[in-house]
């Protein structure tokens, strides 16, 4: 680390023993892994979350959403996962303050992903339902012409 005035080596001092300029290390990282400090810009929905739950805990190293094993009660710890699983993977990933965008790239690639299946999934679930309503239409006599 480098003195930003004079640009004299730092050893961890609170001022510069070259120029005696008070340092203030704002571009340390400062993990917030073991505190409830979370930035602003995290706190959002998370598809990834939402649709593969457990994956998703695995590969973030948060274990929660492994809940969503416990039938029933995953109906409804999957939109607790949707609602808190960024929190959760900046607690778990030793994120720090300089790292938002990195954090936010990599979830972003989650949203999407988690996204895309819950769209193909729903319109997946139409077309089963459409399907079923011809073949219960066609077997009970009723032709639509």
């Amino acid at each position: 680390m480098k003195c930003p005035i004079c640009h004299g080596p730092l050893k961890g001092e609170a001022y510069c023993p070259n120029c005696g300029q008070a340092i203030t290390y704002e571009g340390i990282k400062q993990t917030y892994s073991d505190i409830t400090l979370v930035p602003s810009e995290v706190k959002k929905w998370n598809w990834g979350a939402f649709t593969f739950n457990i994956f998703w805990g695995i590969g973030n190293k948060t274990y929660l959403p492994l809940l969503c094993l416990i039938p029933y009660f995953n109906l409804i710890w999957i939109f607790v996962c949707g609602f808190k699983g960024n929190e959760w993977a900046w607690k778990s990933g030793n994120y720090s303050v300089n790292d938002i965008e990195k954090f936010l790239m990599i979830q972003n690639t989650w949203n999407r992903g988690g996204l895309a299946k819950f769209i193909i999934g729903l319109i997946g679930t139409i077309l089963i339902f459409i399907l079923y309503g011809m073949l219960f239409a066609y077997l009970m006599g009723f032709y639509y012409y």
